[in-house]
Formats: C-alpha cells, structure tokens, sequence
C-alpha cells in the first residue's frame, strides 16, 4: 500500500503468502525529497530507529520505536530502506526527526524497481518472485545475515538472478562481491 501522496512501485497480487512475506519482511527502498539540506544527526537518528506515535484504532497515543533504517543521502535528499511498513512510518519518521519532506517516492520493494513511466505496469518474472521470497518471515533478520544469503544466492545463481543481486548490492553494499 501507498498514501495518496506517495508514488512508486507497488506490487497487486492475490498469492496470499506473497502479500505477507511483501508485508512482514521484503526491504522497502524510499527516495525523500526534501527542500533544505538533511543533517548528519537526522540521518544518523533515522539509522538508529525512532520513535513514532501508533495509528490504529485503540491505540492512538501510544508510541514505538521503529525498526533501524539504512539511509543513505542522494541529491534530491534521502533514500531509506525499511523492512517494517507501518502506516505512513517514512513520513512519520522524518517529522519525528525534524526533516519537512516535500515528496515521497517508493523506488523498490525487495529487488523489484519502480517501472520509469508513471503507471506503467508489468508482470513479475520467476527471478523476482524468487527475489522477493527471499525476504520471507523465515528468512534473516539482520542485515549481515541477509547480506551472506544474497552473496551465496549470487554464487549460484542464474545469470537474471545475479544481476538484480549485483544490481541491489551495489547501490546499498558497494564492495560486497569484491
């Protein structure tokens, strides 16, 4: 799902178990767009988790820590990368740490990127699927643990397969197939 304000790539499936490893656990790749320049201490605040109030009925008022983020400064301002996906979290997170953002813009969910041409579509390929599954509940959960994984899945991958690994390592983990 997205807020109305945000664009990006989204991914519409009825494969019940795909939606919930999308939900519970595929790394979600945001670029912020931002009017005036983001401090150190903001990015290194959304590194380490913040602390945002909750949405859901019943639990309005109460707060919680987020999940760290990888952040990484681009241009326009900020890309994050969340495996959490609470309600609006991104834009919640930024006003927590001080950050007006201007526009939001979901740039990948797991090694699936956003399509250039706004609402364009396409199908997934099986490389994807697999990519995307990857992330599963039963997978990994810290970012060295998903790191080895993608480096073995990359030692036996196919030639697809291997260049959305080299593609996702790249950006994120410059040096990590050195």
């Amino acid at each position: 799902r997205l807020d109305k304000a945000t664009t990006g790539a989204l991914i519409i499936t009825d494969d019940g178990d795909l939606n919930e490893v999308i939900r519970s656990g595929v790394p979600k790749t945001y670029r912020v767009e931002v009017d005036e320049v983001v401090s150190e201490h903001q990015i290194d605040q959304l590194r380490a988790g913040v602390v945002i109030r909750r949405v859901r009925a019943g639990l309005r008022g109460a707060s919680e820590r987020t999940e760290p983020a990888i952040v990484r400064r681009v241009p326009e301002g900020i890309e994050i990368v969340l495996r959490q996906g609470r309600n609006r979290q991104v834009r919640r997170m930024c006003k927590a740490v001080g950050i007006r953002l201007v526009h939001l813009h979901r740039l990948s969910v797991g090694a699936v990127r956003c399509p250039q041409q706004v609402g364009s579509w396409r199908a997934l390929d099986a490389s994807e699927l697999l990519c995307l599954r990857w992330f599963g509940p039963s997978s990994a959960a810290t970012d060295s643990e998903i790191l080895v994984r993608l480096k073995g899945r990359w030692q036996r991958g196919d030639a697809r397969e291997r260049i959305i690994i080299e593609q996702w390592l790249s950006h994120w983990y410059p040096g990590a197939l050195s």
